[in-house]
């Protein structure tokens, strides 16, 4: 039988080690799908458990970094710089008021925005990766996984596998 788990996010790690190592000890394949790598919580994983990172999902976009210098730091420097010669002290206010009720807006928006797009990258790709290893179950350890798992349930259906919310014991193959 072959077990997905897809713990990604907050969740504590050592739950998915835990929950994947139980599995693969059981005799199933097991494929972890978990967010950035980190060698110390791979390490734990079983040696037949395959371990797949969605670093790039998980990744700022370039778009962000462009935003945040053109709309924020661009400004903010130049501000700075006018604060050193004779307006020194509009520039100062200039500064004040563009960091407090522009550059502050900027920033919200934006970061909310990423996020949002952060998301949706991450789910495409859970909605990709999960489908094409064919697993028989799919466990879905927090909210999260919840969240990305509604990418490929109509694929579930036509597949008849099985959800979880916790590997708890042996399932037999059906």
């Amino acid at each position: 039988m072959r077990v997905a788990i897809i713990g990604t996010g907050k969740y504590p790690r050592a739950a998915v080690v835990q929950e994947a190592n139980r599995a693969a000890a059981d005799g199933h394949d097991v494929l972890a799908l978990v967010g950035r790598p980190d060698e110390e919580f791979d390490a734990g994983f079983d040696s037949a458990v395959e371990v797949r990172h969605d670093v790039h999902a998980l990744a700022r976009t370039r778009g962000s970094a462009a935003v945040r210098k053109v709309f924020v730091k661009a400004p903010l420097r130049l501000l700075r710089r006018m604060q050193v010669g004779p307006l020194h002290r509009p520039a100062g206010k200039a500064l004040t008021v563009y960091r407090n009720r522009i550059a502050q807006r900027i920033e919200i928006r934006w970061n909310a925005a990423d996020r949002a797009l952060r998301v949706r990258l991450l789910a495409a790709a859970v909605a990709e990766g999960v489908p094409a290893w064919e697993p028989d179950l799919v466990v879905l350890l927090n909210v999260e996984a919840i969240a990305l798992a509604d990418g490929f349930v109509p694929w579930l259906e036509e597949r008849a596998a099985m959800v979880a919310f916790a590997y708890a014991e042996p399932v037999a193959a059906h």
